[in-house]
Formats: structure tokens, sequence, C-alpha cells
């Protein structure tokens, strides 16, 4: 649980166990006093606790202090006003379920040190308090990333809802639910591997006999109910929600790469040639270049902006936006996760979901630098009014999870 001082100083409480009774009584006015009581037990190691119901405050002595209010930072709190500097500690809870171990630790300014007091001392509690400061460093960056979305989301003026949960595309939803996770899927951006986690988590070995992983996994991972039914549209609001993403002009050229360059005969690539190209008739066939795939996409893809036109002349999953598919204006995601700091994010799903996948690679092949290198180099061939026109298409994504195109322009001649 973080708090500050008003005095300015950074405090923090942590405890196992009590943080539901903290959300009970910081969201809830009837305010029981048993849970009260409950509470002020369960910070008896560091003083008696008064609790001020109409601020939110607590007041609580410390042996180097006098008394000092302390202002419990609800979770739902806006980013500007949670505290920068946070450290934290984890007790086990006691036999007795009512009495809760609590630790505090103060810090008067930046520069000073934990003090000589602190309970760590131990290898053990080092590597604890590593991965504690892990988790909250990657919090702060989902807490920061679901902001600008919500920001983007507001910009939209409602272009960016589908209107209602049951009017949103929940197709593209992965459910885990023996872990209460929902991941949604945006193709092209490493869902063969995480489909490998979520299996082997929740269906060890189900995919050694699976010759199309994919078509396994929308077997699997899908809720327990229908997916519009009133039990599942309310284990969406309990489960946690991920979502992934990677620069927009990466993810094309991978699936121009995939689906296009590799495979000539296809139906799209013979519409393609047919529709963009100037090869004359018993010529070799070939397939598409990159800019007439990407002239393509320009010409099927709406450069409205609303979710639902984008939807109604959705052409491919694989190039399909992420605020269309994943519908973030319409479903809070608790992780923002990027193919640019996919080992954080990665590690945090794994480890606070306790998903006991620890050997397992990426699938795709190449390393997400070579493949923006890749994505790079094919777009500043292509003339800028074209690639600008592309980006207009996508425009949302590139805001809404903080991309630039600028470095995908060709340069001027």
């Amino acid at each position: 649980m973080r708090v500050t001082l008003k005095n300015g100083v950074k405090y923090v409480i942590f405890f196992s166990g009590v943080s539901l009774l903290l959300t009970h009584l910081l969201n809830n006015v009837d305010h029981d006093k048993n849970k009260i009581k409950q509470m002020q037990s369960a910070l008896r190691n560091v003083g008696k606790v008064w609790y001020q119901s109409n601020k939110h405050d607590f007041v609580l002595p410390h042996k180097n202090q006098e008394n000092v209010h302390i202002q419990v930072i609800p979770k739902n709190m806006s980013e500007e006003m949670v505290p920068q500097e946070i450290y934290e500690v984890e007790n086990d809870l006691e036999p007795d379920p009512e009495v809760f171990t609590a630790i505090a630790i103060t810090k008067k300014n930046a520069s000073e040190e934990i003090s000589q007091e602190d309970p760590r001392k131990d290898q053990d509690d080092s590597n604890i308090d590593a991965n504690t400061k892990f988790f909250l460093e990657r919090e702060q960056v989902y807490r920061r990333r679901w902001a600008r979305i919500k920001g983007v989301c507001n910009l939209l003026r409602g272009a960016g809802s589908y209107g209602s949960l049951s009017a949103t595309p929940l197709h593209r939803l992965r459910w885990l639910n023996s872990h209460k996770l929902i991941m949604c899927f945006n193709a092209k951006v490493g869902t063969s591997t995480w489909l490998q986690y979520l299996m082997e988590a929740g269906y060890p070995g189900v995919l050694r006999n699976s010759s199309n992983w994919h078509h396994t996994a929308e077997i699997y991972l899908k809720p327990s109910q229908k997916r519009l039914s009133k039990i599942t549209l309310a284990l969406m609001n309990r489960y946690s929600k991920v979502m992934i993403v990677r620069h927009p002009f990466a993810r094309i050229v991978s699936a121009y790469i995939d689906k296009i360059a590799s495979s000539p005969f296809s139906k799209l690539s013979r519409y393609i040639i047919k529709r963009y190209s100037h090869q004359e008739s018993g010529q070799t066939f070939r397939a598409p270049s990159f800019e007439e795939f990407v002239r393509y996409l320009v010409d099927s893809t709406p450069v409205e902006d609303d979710v639902r036109v984008k939807k109604k002349h959705r052409t491919n999953r694989h190039w399909f936006p992420y605020y269309a598919n994943c519908a973030p204006c319409d479903i809070q995601y608790n992780v923002i996760a990027t193919m640019d700091t996919v080992k954080e994010d990665t590690r945090y799903v794994i480890q606070k979901h306790k998903l006991g996948v620890t050997n397992l690679t990426w699938k795709n092949h190449r390393a997400p630098t070579s493949s923006e290198q890749l994505a790079l180099d094919l777009f500043k061939k292509l003339p800028t009014n074209l690639t600008l026109a592309l980006h207009q298409r996508y425009r949302i994504d590139f805001l809404m999870f903080g991309y630039d195109v600028t470095s995908y322009l060709s340069s001027p001649n």
C-alpha cells in the first residue's frame, strides 16, 4: 500500500492480506467499524492507527517522528498523484487471520539511504526487494500507457468505442480461466509465442499433438460460457486483461513478408498484382512488391477513425488496427505490453499470474531489432505521400501507443 506524508516524506506500508481490506474501506461509504478495527490491528507493529473516514487519511505515530498524517492513495488515483520514490517489503500472513504483520520504511528525501534499521538484511530479502521493485516499476509503466490510451479515447469522442461491451468484437480474446487471465491477440505481435505460454500454463502438453496451434487455442482458450452471456461479461471485469502491440509499420512489414511475399499464388496476392501491377500478360508470375501491398492497404482501409467503420471494412486480421481489434476504449486492460519491452512485459505477466513457464522461447524467428530495421528499410523506399497516407489510416494506433512515423519517411532527394 503506497502512502505519502503531508510533510513530503515518502512512507510505504506493506502487508499480506490487508490490501483488500483497505480497498473496501476506501471504496465503501459505510466504513464498517469491525473492519476498521482489523485495519488497526494489522498495523500494530508500527503503532496505533486512527482512520478518518472523510479524508481517507490515517494518523500513525513513528518512533522517529511525532504523529504524522498519512494520505492513502487509492488505485484509481491519477498518475501524477502517485509518489515517485517507493519501497516495498512483503511479509507472510501470521497464523492468526485477524493479525497481520506490517513494516514501515521512511525516506525523508531522494538522496537519503534507507535506514540501517531496515529489516531487509539477508540476500533472500534483497532478492525479494529487487523483484518487488521490478513489479512496481512495470506497473507504473502500465499506468502511464493506460492513461495515454484513455486520453486518446476521450479525444475520439465516442468514435473509438463500439458503444457497449456486448457490441464489442470479443473473438480475438484468449481466456486462461485457470489463472483468471484474458489476452487480446493482435496478429503479428508475438501471438504464437503467447499462445504457447497460455496453453502450457493451462493445458500442458496439448500443443504437442496439434498441427494448428491457433485453431487449438480457439478451442481451449475461451470463456466457459457463451462470449456475450452475462456471466462472461461479468468475468471480464474480474479477470486481468493484457493487450500486446508493436510499431504499426513493423507489424505491416511482418504481415507482408509472411502473408504476401511468401504466398504469391494466394487469392489476395493475385488480386494485388492485377490491381496495382503493370505486369504484362505472359510474364512470370511474382509476388506483389511492398509498395503494391501498401497501395492496397491505403485503398482498402477506411480513413475514418470510427472503430465501427474500420470493422465494417475489415479485410484481414493481420493488419486490422489494434484499437479496433482489442477495443481499449471499451475494455480496460491491466497490462499494455509492447515488443519494445518484450522481455520485461513477458516476465511481469508470467510471474504476476504464476504461469509457471520458464523454458519457452519466442516462436517468431526474427529478433525485434532486425524486424524494425527491415521495416525501416522497406518504408524508406516508398514515396513519402504514400507512407503518410498509410499513417493516416493507422494514426489512432500511433497516437494510443506512443509510436512515431518520422523515422519511416523517405529522405528528401
